[in-house]
C-alpha cells in the first residue's frame, strides 16, 4: 500500500490542522480553569488548603506558656483582691 506523496502531504497538513484545533480548545480549558480558580480563592479555599496542615507545639512550648497564663491569671486575681 504505497502512497503518493501528495496524500502524505495532505494527512499532515490535515494532522497539523487537528493540532492547532486542539492546542486552541486546550488553552481554552487552561482559561476557563484559571477564572473558576480565581472566582474560589478568595478565601475558602486557600484557607482550607491551609489548615489541612496541623502545626506542633513542643512540650517546652506548651509549659511556657502555661507557665505565662498562671502568672497572668495570679497577677489579675492579686489586682482584684487590692480592689476589694
Amino acid at each position: 500500500m504505497s502512497r503518493t506523496p501528495n496524500a502524505v502531504k495532505k494527512t499532515v497538513t490535515s494532522l497539523r490542522r487537528e493540532e492547532a484545533e486542539i492546542s486552541r480548545r486546550i488553552g481554552q480549558v487552561q482559561d476557563t480553569i484559571d477564572r473558576l480558580e480565581q472566582l474560589t480563592t478568595s478565601g475558602s479555599v486557600r484557607a482550607r488548603k491551609t489548615a489541612k496542615r496541623k502545626r506542633r507545639l513542643s512540650a517546652k512550648g506548651r509549659e511556657a506558656i502555661s507557665r505565662a497564663a498562671k502568672k497572668r491569671w495570679a497577677a489579675y486575681r492579686k489586682e482584684q483582691r487590692r480592689a476589694r
